[in-house]
């Protein structure tokens, strides 16, 4: 079993943990280099390589059609497994990973078991004060994935611009809804998160999208235990 599904309740942007997901829009070709820390630690190296469309010497260990679920067209992504680069996991000595990605194309980082609590920060390889990702601060080429599991009422908030919206997930009933239901897809601005009022069911992704540097955090206020509780 799984248990980090069921035991981690709260959700951090700036932690990718098991489910939930930072997905970053490489615009530019080139070579990244990316280093994943676990708290204050360093863990793992890796390098991508963004290539243009026209090359068909792109190759990636696990290409998956993410985008075209949450409706960005059938742009590619590249899936990277954290826990798999973790050396504390692994128990290797400090290699760097390389992962290819598509000109106009992502890469998804994801945990997929484990206590998580991962960051990531990514810069051109030629220039290291140009970051492109840094999840504790997401910003207009990120999105943020994550499901919540527990019934109850959540605080939703952007840590960086001080913004807050309810997310509410009901106790499920007996045949009730999709069996995969769709994204509810969330805005991020300087002023406000878009929509206010958030309902989900278990197991149906949030999905943030930012105009403003963001970090999101959702946090379990009141449970739902159901009838009787």
């Amino acid at each position: 079993m799984n248990r980090a599904m069921f035991e981690q309740v709260d959700r951090d942007s700036a932690s990718i943990s098991v489910l939930s997901a930072v997905i970053h829009r490489f615009e530019e070709s080139g070579k990244y280099s990316g280093v994943v820390f676990k708290g204050d630690r360093e863990v793992a190296l890796f390098e991508i390589e963004v290539k243009d469309d026209n090359d068909g010497s792109v190759t990636c260990e696990d290409e998956v059609n993410v985008l075209a679920f949450l409706g960005d067209g059938s742009s590619s992504v590249t899936t990277i497994d954290l826990r798999e680069l973790d050396l504390s996991v692994i128990g290797a000595t400090m290699v760097k990973h390389r992962f290819s990605v598509r000109k106009g194309g992502s890469a998804l980082f994801y945990v997929p078991k484990g206590e998580g609590g991962y960051s990531i920060k990514i810069a051109k390889r030629d220039d290291a004060d140009k970051v492109v990702l840094d999840n504790k601060a997401l910003d207009r080429d990120d999105s943020y994935l994550a499901v919540c599991l527990r019934p109850g009422t959540y605080t939703v908030r952007n840590e960086i611009a001080q913004t807050e919206a309810r997310l509410t997930v009901p106790y499920p009933q007996i045949r009730q809804g999709p069996r995969r239901p769709r994204p509810l897809k969330v805005e991020c601005s300087k002023r406000t998160i878009k929509p206010k009022e958030l309902q989900t069911t278990p197991f149906q992704p949030l999905v943030f999208r930012f105009t403003t540097p963001s970090r999101v955090t959702i946090k379990l206020k009141e449970p739902d235990d159901g009838p009787g509780s």
